[in-house]
């Protein structure tokens, strides 16, 4: 009897925990976004991938938000730091500042001049006016000359150029697909492509991933969007789609889809897909393993000058032994944090593998991770499945992003 209540209890505690989990997200379904995620492959054999469907969000996000943030001019330098949670945000979020001031500011904390676009905070939200950036970004953008974000939203829900909707450049794209036009047009006919907004978006292997967010949304306070469940739960969570910003293989899809606007994340940084050298896509163990080359890659695709003397100056800023001692300047400052007591800190290893640490063996997180990216991962990106993941099951080596 008395292991009849334990484990009715255990099932309660689920079950609370998915309730409580469900009220705190704001689950975004339009039009846009809804339906799921399928991977298929066009005539020609590149992978295609259809629309995500319904988006959770933090409910530090409200819709006013979501459309200043689709609405924003790209009218100045912006570069928009884009990527999954839990894949390297914080630390590109660094090097991108170094690399902007060539390390000649010193940084009391990275939100002031990189803010998260999709924190209803930085936004100032007028009935009947235009919702406006907040002016203390506005300044330290311009200090800086440089306008950076960081943002886990997906491709669909970000700024294009004024005049250029999303259906006009995939028209355009499907246009080009099928011989009716060509040239440097990065959107419909008539609209020329924007004249400022780089993306960089970084992608991380997912179990590493997924053991990080779950560290991070469990000391995360409940009324922010933080996970009250375990480790198990979450991992099904996680794999489902049911916490903050989706699925991995989603999020990939809306980034990674061929497309006009988009890098080929198979060999080199700077090796492009399509017509417009827009979005650079870099891997989180490249950055592990070649930070000098990633650097130089950033640089260049946001056309900022960088000497060989000046990059040997930031390099000691840009590792994780230097972020930890000073995490106070990086830990984001758009959600409250618990204290558990269990020495838990924003910046933490950084180490390629954690996942298989926290879950090799686990028969549960597992079978989730092949429900969610198939059995050879085949639900993802073929240039993603050199990561880590993949490397410790079929041999694969390491992509370089």
């Amino acid at each position: 009897m008395s292991r009849l209540l334990a484990v009715a209890a255990a099932i309660a505690a689920i079950v609370l925990a998915r309730r409580h989990l469900h009220r705190r997200l704001v689950f975004l379904g339009s039009a846009r976004l809804t339906g799921s995620s399928q991977h298929t492959r066009s005539s020609d054999g590149r992978e295609v991938f259809d629309t995500p469907g319904p988006f959770p969000l933090l409910p530090i996000t409200k819709p006013a938000t979501l459309q200043a943030c689709l609405a924003l001019p790209l009218d100045c330098p912006t570069v928009f730091i884009c990527s999954y949670p839990k894949s390297g945000t914080t630390w590109l979020q660094n090097i991108v500042y170094e690399i902007a001031t060539r390390g000649r500011r010193p940084l009391d904390h990275i939100s002031n001049y990189c803010p998260f676009l999709e924190n209803d905070q930085i936004w100032e939200h007028t009935r009947g006016a235009p919702s406006a950036l907040a002016p203390a970004y506005s300044t330290a953008h311009a200090e800086i000359g440089l306008r950076i974000f960081n943002t886990h939203l997906l491709w669909e829900m970000l700024p294009g150029a004024a005049g250029e909707s999303l259906t006009e450049r995939r028209s355009s794209a499907r246009n080009r697909s099928q011989g009716g036009g060509g040239g440097e047009r990065d959107s419909a006919e008539g609209v020329e492509p924007p004249r400022f907004g780089k993306f960089i978006y970084i992608v991380r292997s997912p179990s590493d991933v997924c053991a990080s967010f779950y560290q991070h949304l469990s000391h995360q306070a409940p009324d922010d969007g933080g996970y009250v469940g375990g480790v198990d739960s979450f991992v099904r969570d996680w794999c489902a789609g049911e916490v903050a910003f989706g699925k991995w293989t989603d999020h990939l899809a809306s980034w990674l889809k061929p497309g006009p606007c988009f890098h080929d994340a198979r060999t080199a940084p700077s090796t492009t897909v399509g017509h417009s050298p827009r979005v650079l896509v870099l891997s989180y163990e490249f950055l592990k393993s070649d930070l000098r080359s990633a650097c130089r890659a950033i640089a260049e695709h946001l056309e900022l000058e960088l000497g060989e003397e000046e990059l040997e100056a930031i390099l000691p800023r840009l590792g994780f032994d230097y972020m930890k001692e000073h995490v106070a300047k990086f830990e984001p400052k758009s959600v409250a944090w618990l204290d558990k007591g269990d020495g838990f800190q924003f910046v933490r290893s950084g180490r390629v593998g954690d996942g298989a640490a926290v879950f090799g063996g686990d028969d549960h997180a597992e079978r989730h991770f092949r429900l969610l990216l198939g059995p050879n991962g085949e639900r993802v990106p073929a240039c993603c499945r050199g990561l880590s993941y993949w490397k410790q099951r079929c041999g694969q080596a390491p992509a370089q992003l």
